[in-house]
């Protein structure tokens, strides 16, 4: 396993409400960094570098594959920044109604974690109820199948923070 995350896994980080243009960065295999590629958000109306950290939300969208979920939830348990550093949001794709009890239970036992659902299928669907569930400063998709590095959380938070203004969008490797 290279980079953040198990193999054929993806994720992308989105600023809400920022116009972007995008310019690429390429990274080098040693660098231990998420993105490949930057956004460059529009200036700051304050006109200089924050001094406070950038607030997440890591969303999880899911049709009926509670154990992908279960080992997604338990590496995001895990990060290095602690529970307090990010929110989880665990999108219900309209599965069946087992499933959707045992995601229920699931994000119970995390104390930073919600649930909701949507009874439309579809990932895209789940996608824009994640984006309109959310009031973080950004928004970090990951698959329900992927298993997110340790220090996935900080590394974000580590690349926003380098950059004055902070990035309107951020890509992950997909391997």
């Amino acid at each position: 396993m290279r980079g953040p995350f198990a193999k054929g896994s993806g994720a992308a980080t989105f600023r809400a409400g920022q116009p972007f243009a995008t310019h690429a960065r390429q990274l080098s295999g040693d660098e231990k960094v998420v993105p490949d590629c930057v956004g460059t958000a529009a200036p700051r109306q304050d006109g200089g570098r924050s001094a406070r950290t950038p607030t997440f939300t890591v969303s999880i969208c899911t049709h009926d594959r509670p154990h992908y979920v279960r080992s997604c939830l338990e590496s995001l348990r895990r990060q290095s920044v602690g529970l307090d550093a990010f929110d989880i949001l665990v999108v219900d794709s309209c599965s069946p109604a087992e499933v959707g009890e045992q995601l229920r239970e699931m994000v119970a036992a995390m104390p930073n974690a919600r649930l909701v659902r949507t009874e439309r299928l579809g990932a895209s669907i789940a996608r824009n109820l994640a984006i309109a569930s959310t009031t973080a400063d950004y928004l970090l998709f990951i698959d329900d199948d992927a298993i997110a590095a340790p220090d996935w959380v900080e590394q974000v938070r580590r690349v926003i923070m380098e950059h004055d203004p902070w990035p309107a969008v951020l890509g992950g490797r997909v391997l």
